[in-house]
């Protein structure tokens, strides 16, 4: 992830009901982002260079952000994504 901005943010949201609500994480100068113990099941992820104007607890809203990558999470594995776009 080249060229982002140093307040971009990672949100993570899962696609399955559980207690595991969205979280944030923020990117690293390099692009590097991470979550950490996460329940085994399907999440979308996000970037976004503002995050603090969205309303990611409703997944309503999220629905009409296009640009996410998901990602499928298996117990004790490590996952490599790779966002393209942001949103903005």
């Amino acid at each position: 992830m080249e060229g982002l901005k140093p307040t971009t943010q990672i949100l993570l949201v899962p696609e399955f009901s559980s207690a595991t609500e969205p979280q944030i994480s923020p990117v690293t100068p390099d692009g590097n982002f991470q979550f950490m113990n996460l329940a085994p099941g399907d999440y979308s992820l996000y970037a976004f260079v503002k995050l603090d104007d969205i309303e990611y607890s409703n997944p309503q809203v999220l629905r009409g952000y296009n640009l996410g990558a998901k990602v499928r999470v298996t117990a004790r594995e490590h996952q490599e994504v790779r966002i393209g776009r942001l949103a903005q």
